[in-house]
């Protein structure tokens, strides 16, 4: 669905600037929404028994080992789940991620730190 929204406005962004009369302006608001939209992808997150690692499309790698977990939060409204080391490093599994609850159950399972739930 997303991608499908990224596709619709490069389009978008292309046909009000080459058509006539061509309108610059809607250009850059379609284009800066296409751009926008791929920020909006998820990360693909991988559980190991070892480690939890999150890998974004862009090359960015975070791996937060189980042992130095100091926090679960759990965020009910968007089911975004945040796991934060020790250090200050987090992994977000955002709900467009697959199975929110499993990952947040294999998380509290695999750190032994418990979850703190927020309607945010």
């Amino acid at each position: 669905m997303l991608l499908v929204l990224i596709v619709g406005f490069t389009c978008g962004a292309i046909y009000v600037s080459v058509s006539e009369p061509p309108f610059l302006l809607g250009g850059v608001i379609f284009g800066f929404m296409a751009v926008a939209g791929t920020f909006a992808f998820p990360s693909k997150i991988v559980v190991s028994s070892r480690k939890l690692s999150e890998v974004k499309w862009w090359g960015i790698r975070t791996e937060i080992q189980w042992k130095d977990v100091s926090r679960i939060e759990y965020h009910r409204g968007p089911s975004t789940t945040v796991v934060r080391s020790k250090s200050g490093e987090k992994v977000v599994h955002s709900g467009w991620n697959r199975d929110s609850n499993g990952f947040l159950t294999e998380c509290e399972r695999r750190s032994h730190v418990h979850a703190i739930e927020s309607d945010m």
